[in-house]
């Protein structure tokens, strides 16, 4: 007889909060000169990197690995990615004409490449999904020797975050120097030397939720000892909010939204800053009645609402966004948000419910 795992409520908290501002951050109809819109737009650079908090921490529980049963999981989200976008691109041909060649569907289907017309940018996380996923034996491997793991692992976190985000850090540093000096601008080549490329921060995050989740009861013992359960997390997400603002300000000049997303957003010191205080703040409150309800119906189903929401919120771009232009405001950036949510929602409950196509949105 299968066991069926318990769920944690909440790290599915935190994936219903996570959802809900990605959800946000895509096809905004904030009103451009909006100030309270830009800080949660902000806020919403700390979504992804809990999302790979809250799968790093779950995947490092585990007591063993199984190849076979890691090969499918790596084979399965793959295949699962391919059928999407094959999705994508019949439901952009709906609504304009997409013309590639053979070989170009080839790579758009199966070798992560793109096609003009279909909108498929943010897949980028599935991408990055698929390389955590490849290192995974290894930091599994580490995890479980506690002893002589945890230092390897430590010192790769901290590479990690060195390669990744502290260099972004200094090179904004280095930019602010030579904007008030006049002298010309140092940058670090993070590729010269540090490895791991694009998705390594995704990684550090990825492992670091494993230490989050393992060390979670002493992370807990240390802040309720201290008094630090609600203020510590607080000032960290405001710390880590309004320094993404004020870098954002400095390069565009304005705190409006200015339909303007930051640069380099996943790779910043205080995007790391913010998404660990979000973590810490959900994970030492408890649970009550409205978070269960995020939980339950948007945190169990974030793949679903993942995929589904982009092509959404194109079908209210494309039919609907040409009424309400004038109308774009915060109010109605919420409204798209949780209209959306709550369809992509039930669109997955049902999926679910049908073998075959549950795999689509698990």
């Amino acid at each position: 007889m299968r066991v069926k795992k318990e769920r944690i409520e909440y790290l599915d908290l935190l994936k219903g909060i996570s959802i809900i501002l990605v959800v946000f951050c895509h096809k905004v109809t904030l009103s451009s000169d909006t100030i309270l819109g830009n800080i949660i737009m902000a806020t919403a650079w700390a979504a992804v990197p809990n999302f790979f908090f809250v799968t790093g921490g779950l995947m490092h529980q585990s007591k063993e690995l199984k190849w076979e049963k890691y090969l499918k999981k790596v084979f399965r989200a793959y295949v699962v990615l391919c059928i999407w976008k094959l999705l994508y691109l019949l439901f952009y041909s709906v609504f304009q004409e997409i013309t590639f060649s053979k070989i170009d569907l080839v790579k758009y289907l199966f070798m992560f490449g793109d096609i003009s017309g279909v909108e498929t940018g943010h897949l980028w996380f599935m991408y990055a999904y698929l390389f955590v996923l490849l290192f995974y034996p290894i930091s599994w491997f580490l995890f479980k020797n506690e002893k002589d793991g945890h230092p390897i692992l430590i010192f790769l976190l901290v590479i990690l975050f060195a390669g990744s985000i502290l260099v972004t850090s200094c090179n904004f540093i280095f930019k602010v120097i030579s904007d008030l000096t006049g002298i010309g601008q140092l940058t670090i080549s993070v590729l010269a030397v540090f490895p791991f490329g694009r998705y390594g921060n995704m990684l550090f995050f990825f492992i670091a939720g494993g230490f989050l989740l393992f060390y979670r009861e002493k992370i807990k013992k240390v802040m309720d000892t201290r008094n630090l359960n609600l203020w510590f997390p607080i000032l960290t997400i405001i710390i880590g909010t309004l320094g993404l603002v004020f870098v954002k300000h400095y390069e565009t000049g304005t705190f409006t939204w200015n339909n303007t997303y930051l640069t380099n957003g996943y790779s910043r010191l205080m995007t790391a800053v913010l998404s660990l205080g979000l973590y810490l703040l959900i994970q030492n409150l408890p649970v009550k009645k409205a978070g269960r309800f995020l939980a339950k119906w948007f945190g169990t189903n974030t793949m679903g609402i993942y995929y589904l929401h982009m092509p959404l919120l194109v079908f209210f771009q494309v039919n609907l966004g040409p009424y309400f232009e004038e109308y774009y405001s915060f109010g109605a950036n919420i409204l798209k948000t949780f209209v959306a949510l709550l369809i992509c929602t039930g669109i997955t409950l049902v999926l679910k419910r049908i073998p075959g196509l549950k795999v689509l949105v698990e």
